[in-house]
């Protein structure tokens, strides 16, 4: 009893803790107030009236004198009364840090909070009544979420039906009361995707990480009837995220490039400025073998490094000896990292660009299951971090690639660079930021401009 009363109010250092007790027919009342301070006591004066009911109320008391909303102070738990048993799936839902058996197939569920909420302000009251609310819907409890709730003592006994009331505790995290406040229950067919983006949203309004994102999403799909595949589950995620990303502060999230359209004109090279890499998102730049690719990621390179920008190259193509002469030929001045295979580890939230060149090398055993560990890995970190991500993916010579389908859907934007002399490209964008498929000129770069690749 004295554990369960040290873990509830675990944050609490003021106020009283309110016992009530009443005979069997409810007839008769004492109402005790202990000092947080003698919390122990508790323990004695349920013995003292073993042979009554004992409550106690689960938010602490402002003074000794009443129980009522006007008098309380501190809240450090959410909870349910449930009269019935309760749906265990619905406890992965939203696992309970405590329960409490008052008899056979009656709980009390308790989620303690990460912080005390002072419940002394009108406001708190209707956050943690709110709270309780929610959480009641979900798990067809009673009507017992008022904020001065008394509820029965873990280690006392129930006189109905003369059995002992009896604490189990979870080994879950304590909870942001917004938490409870945003847990949705199982709905049916043709909810789903509507629940499913709302839920998304809050859940990235309170920062939770991708993949928490995932789990509860999950979680809470196995519990509609019919659920929803899990890889649509997965789509309508990602669509969500997306879309909160673009609607954020587009300005924003659009870096600007400068590439040098390294044109010959009377014996001058001209410099034009374009757009291009796009901040929390996936570039995707392919062609076949020999047309510039890897010289076009390299620019990028020696753009972002006068930036001041910290990158990351992977190189599946070309090898030291070749980087090297490359980024001299370029005329990179500044080290950045570069690593000869993809590990996730090496990607770190200070990094501003991360190439990898190319995607399709990063499978070798099972490569198109090992290429989609890569993307998901991708599409996690650039959730989380301010990363953009340039792909590099090598087309084969009827121009489709094993790949390209893959990349197109969870690229951003896809720049197509077409060989047309032994001097010249042409860059094409085949989709855009707002995903619609198409093959055109470029749009966002040099409108009818053609690049002409110079080495020297």
């Amino acid at each position: 009893m004295t554990d369960f009363f040290d873990k509830l109010y675990s944050g609490i250092d003021k106020g009283y803790i309110e016992i009530r007790s009443f005979n069997k027919d409810a007839s008769s009342l004492s109402r005790s107030f202990i000092p947080f301070s003698s919390r122990n006591s508790v323990e004695e004066i349920a013995h003292e009236y073993q042979g009554y009911d004992c409550y106690f109320g689960v938010c602490t008391r402002l003074t000794d004198t009443v129980g009522t909303k006007d008098n309380l102070s501190q809240a450090m738990a959410c909870w349910v009364d449930v009269d019935h048993e309760y749906d265990p799936d619905l406890i992965t839902l939203i696992p309970p840090t405590d329960i409490v058996t008052t008899s056979t197939g009656k709980y009390h569920l308790y989620w303690l909070l990460k912080d005390p909420l002072d419940v002394t302000k009108e406001e708190n009251i209707k956050l943690l009544e709110s709270a309780n609310f929610n959480l009641a819907k979900i798990f067809e409890g009673d009507k017992c979420y008022n904020a001065d709730r008394i509820l029965r003592v873990p280690g006392s006994i129930n006189l109905k039906t003369n059995e002992l009331v009896e604490w189990k505790e979870y080994p879950v995290g304590l909870y942001d009361i917004n938490d409870l406040l945003n847990v949705y229950m199982p709905v049916e067919e043709g909810e789903r995707n509507t629940t499913l983006a709302s839920l998304v949203g809050r859940w990235y309004k309170n920062k939770l990480p991708y993949e928490d994102i995932v789990k509860k999403a999950i979680n809470w799909n196995s519990l509609n009837n019919p659920p929803m595949l899990e890889r649509e589950v997965i789509r309508t995620i990602r669509s969500v995220l997306n879309t909160i990303d673009r609607e954020e502060d587009n300005e924003k999230k659009k870096w600007w490039f400068s590439y040098y359209a390294a044109r010959q004109d009377n014996g001058t090279k001209e410099l034009r400025t374009s757009s291009g890499l796009i901040l929390k998102g996936i570039t995707t730049v392919i062609g076949l073998a020999g047309v510039g690719k890897s010289v076009f990621a390299l620019n990028m390179v020696k753009l972002a490094l006068e930036k001041q920008w910290d990158v990351l190259y992977i190189d599946y193509e070309n090898g030291i000896t070749r980087i090297r002469e490359r980024v001299n030929k370029i005329g990179i001045e500044r080290d950045f990292k570069y690593f000869l295979e993809y590990n996730k580890d090496v990607i770190m939230s200070t990094l501003d660009l991360v190439i990898i060149d190319s995607i399709q090398r990063t499978g070798v055993h099972d490569p198109l299951r090992e290429i989609e560990v890569v993307l998901s890995e991708i599409e996690k970190i650039k959730i989380r971090h301010d990363i953009i991500f340039l792909l590099i993916s090598e087309q084969n010579s009827e121009g489709g690639g094993r790949w390209t389908a893959r990349l197109d859907f969870c690229s951003d934007i896809v720049y197509n660079i077409i060989r047309e002399s032994e001097d010249e490209i042409r860059i094409f964008c085949k989709k855009d930021r707002d995903g619609e498929i198409q093959l055109k000129s470029w749009d966002f770069w040099l409108r009818d401009c053609k690049f002409i690749k110079k080495e020297n």
